[in-house]
């Protein structure tokens, strides 16, 4: 069911007889666009669920899903980028054949959104698939931590660079919504390995107290015995 919607949202959003949206991104029809969309987030969800079942995954935290969010979030600015492109990239050229080298055109700010995007979803699969078939390890978790960090400060300036006037996302659609998720499920994430780390110290200091307490009432049981 998710691959079908995949494929529904390929064929009404970023085809070039696309339904949904026109050749920049902006919506044309707002209930095939949401409904699209609402649709296979609950297929990717469902198809979460089973997947966890069927490989006999135990529940991860929080991090994990957010992590798994941000794939989404950049796959599909990388989509709504490159589908801009593919459709701007002949009027992008200049007499000498040349792409446009102003630094804040149309041209470059949709070359910049596809490369954040492609970048955004390859680093987060990475890390998705390392936290599910492993325990995160302390380092690991600082890692992450500062990667998400990074790309609080990366999607920041995709907002301003691609949703502000005169960029490919400055109207409501694909690219607009999944460059500010982006940002947002980053500092999600960011806070998210920040609280993990202090429940591991809490729960560090939790286990040393209870050995510090064992000990004690060893010893003075030794010494009353004595």
């Amino acid at each position: 069911t998710f691959w079908a919607w995949l494929s529904n949202i390929v064929v009404t959003m970023h085809a070039k007889t696309s339904f949904a949206v026109n050749s920049i991104g902006e919506i044309k029809f707002a209930n095939l666009y949401f409904s699209s969309w609402f649709s296979m987030i609950i297929a990717g969800l469902q198809m979460k669920t089973y997947t966890t079942k069927r490989l006999g995954l135990k529940p991860k935290s929080l991090v994990l899903i957010m992590w798994f969010a941000i794939v989404k979030v950049t796959f599909v600015m990388f989509g709504a980028g490159l589908h801009i492109w593919l459709n701007i990239a002949d009027t992008c050229k200049i007499s000498n054949g040349a792409w446009q080298k102003q630094p804040l055109s149309f041209c470059n700010r949709t070359a910049f959104a596809v490369a954040v995007g492609i970048t955004g979803t390859v680093v987060a699969f990475v890390i998705m698939i390392f936290r599910a078939l492993r325990k995160a390890s302390r380092t690991q978790v600082y890692v992450e931590m500062l990667l998400s960090g990074l790309f609080v400060i990366i999607f920041g300036v995709a907002a301003f660079v691609i949703t502000s006037i005169g960029g490919p996302g400055q109207s409501v659609g694909d690219l607009y919504i999944a460059t500010w998720l982006s940002f947002l499920v980053s500092i999600g994430v960011c806070i998210s390995c920040y609280d993990e780390l202090l429940r591991d110290d809490w729960m560090r200091n939790r286990r040393l107290r209870k050995e510090a307490a064992s000990a004690t009432i060893e010893l003075a049981t030794a010494e009353t015995s004595g």
